[in-house]
């Protein structure tokens, strides 16, 4: 059977732990923004939408605590899995009946970020990762002063990567879109 080594499953776990503790965060503090945000995708009944206002970000600092204690993150990795696949069906279901104008939230409400197809691959990879996390097993061994510096510049690159990414989707959405000939 195959094992994870350590080192990239802790960048990953960690980054996971982030990405989540983030989100449930700033659904939390930005709650009125999140409500709105909810119920502009049009996909849950109107006495559904308070209730699942506050359930979203307490299910996702849920997931932090899962990820983070070693006999639940099997559960806590595939439930993130199931999460980032349900977002990634809202927006897709909102990009075919052709509400691109949707703001993600992704990193700030009102910042502009529209939704698009680049998030439906995000949320894919982050998923895959997820499920990396939850059903390989990690071997262990000993961590050394290398694998603890490689683990916070594996950290950095990946929120570098992610950051970039989020920049890169919101800056194209600002290109004039070409006919189709």
């Amino acid at each position: 059977m195959w094992h994870n080594d350590p080192v990239p499953a802790a960048i990953v776990l960690l980054a996971l732990l982030g990405l989540w503790l983030a989100a449930g965060l700033h659904k939390l503090r930005r709650h009125r923004e999140f409500s709105a945000s909810l119920a502009a995708y049009a996909l849950l009944p109107q006495a559904l939408l308070v209730p699942a206002s506050w359930a979203l970000p307490c299910l996702e600092l849920a997931l932090v605590a899962g990820l983070a204690l070693a006999p639940w993150r099997t559960a806590a990795a595939c439930a993130s899995a199931f999460m980032l696949l349900v977002y990634a069906a809202a927006i897709g279901v909102n990009l075919h009946r052709g509400r691109r104008q949707l703001d993600c939230g992704c990193l700030g409400f009102g910042r502009g970020q529209r939704i698009s197809g680049a998030l439906l691959w995000r949320n894919a990879v982050l998923a895959l990762g997820s499920l990396w996390i939850g059903l390989v097993p990690v071997h262990a061994r000993r961590l050394d002063w290398l694998d603890l510096w490689t683990i916070a510049c594996g950290l950095a690159a990946l929120v570098v990567l992610y950051l970039a990414f989020e920049a890169l989707a919101e800056s194209a959405q600002r290109l004039p879109r070409r006919g189709v000939r």
